[in-house]
């Protein structure tokens, strides 16, 4: 049996660890798997803020756990889709 995904939470050290340009990477990965789904973030960028240790992306102020989480399941749903 697969194991089962378990989304990020915003002070999960996996989060936490990630650099602005990782982060950055993470953002140009979401709107390319995301563009042809209909997910755009056209402005979504990190704004270099942490809050508690966490970096923001400036598209409504969500942690980097949001990016990760949106980008599973978009990864997720092409494979399911197209695989």
């Amino acid at each position: 049996m697969s194991e089962v995904w378990q989304p990020n939470r915003p002070g999960d050290a996996e989060t936490r660890a990630l650099s602005v340009e990782q982060v950055r990477g993470l953002l140009d990965q979401l709107h390319a798997v995301g563009k042809p789904l209909g997910v755009v973030f056209p402005s979504a960028e990190t704004g270099g803020r942490a809050i508690d240790g966490n970096l923001l992306v400036t598209f409504g102020g969500g942690p980097v756990s949001s990016v990760t989480n949106l980008l599973h399941l978009l990864r997720e749903h092409v494979r399911r889709t197209d695989g």
